[in-house]
């Protein structure tokens, strides 16, 4: 057809829970990321993203990045524009890999409407960002859109808000069995912090976690 929309794609955006402009439409979003999170995370414990649907001061401290897979009416520099013909996000930024993280930045400062036809997230990044550190509290991808470089592409999202914040370091924790997103975090620069001990049963018995940490001040 002759229309000027755009065919369903995926993209990512900011997500501010604590938008007092759009108070039901945000929670409506956030009742959709607390099944994203179900989906993700087996364990009651380790579903966290529905305590932010019940404090607002949580709200206020927790910063999202969302994936959503849908129509949009987007700016041609955006990443889900580019995702028409790459396949995938990570596709997309690939093509010129010095300039991810502001091919990223782009799509999160260009958006002029977050939520057109009523996209459905499929994925997010939490985080609580700092004057001099970020930390990255949660990535969940559903099931349905893994394999598409969705984790990769928020992650980088991200550390590029990190960047533009001014912030010295990024910081993470991550499964020790975890290959694939140990595997990823590396891509992205993280490296393992030797000095800090992991965190014995992060993530039930016998499941630990190690800390990660991405020193923007030496990746710049």
């Amino acid at each position: 057809g002759g229309g000027s929309e755009m065919e369903p794609a995926l993209w990512i955006d900011v997500f501010n829970p604590d938008d007092d402009n759009a108070a039901t439409c945000g929670a409506d979003v956030l009742r959709a990321l607390v099944a994203v999170d179900c989906e993700c995370f087996l364990e009651p414990r380790h579903r966290t993203l529905a305590a932010l649907l019940h404090s607002p001061q949580l709200r206020r401290a927790t910063k999202l990045i969302v994936a959503w897979e849908g129509k949009c009416h987007a700016a041609p520099e955006t990443v889900e524009h580019k995702c028409r013909g790459a396949g995938t996000v990570e596709a997309a930024a690939a093509s010129s890999p010095a300039s991810r993280e502001q091919v990223l930045a782009t799509t999160l400062s260009s958006r002029s409407n977050p939520l057109p036809d009523t996209p459905n997230p499929v994925g997010f990044v939490a985080y609580v960002a700092g004057s001099m550190e970020f930390s990255i509290t949660k990535v969940a991808v559903a099931p349905v859109a893994r394999r598409r470089g969705l984790a990769e592409a928020m992650t980088r999202a991200a550390v590029a808000a990190a960047r533009r914040r001014g912030a010295q370091v990024v910081r993470l924790r991550v499964e020790i069995t975890g290959a694939a997103a140990r595997s990823l975090y590396r891509k992205v620069g993280f490296h393992e912090e030797t000095d800090r001990p992991p965190s014995l049963d992060f993530y039930g018995p016998g499941r630990h976690a190690l800390h990660l940490a991405l020193h923007l001040s030496r990746n710049m």
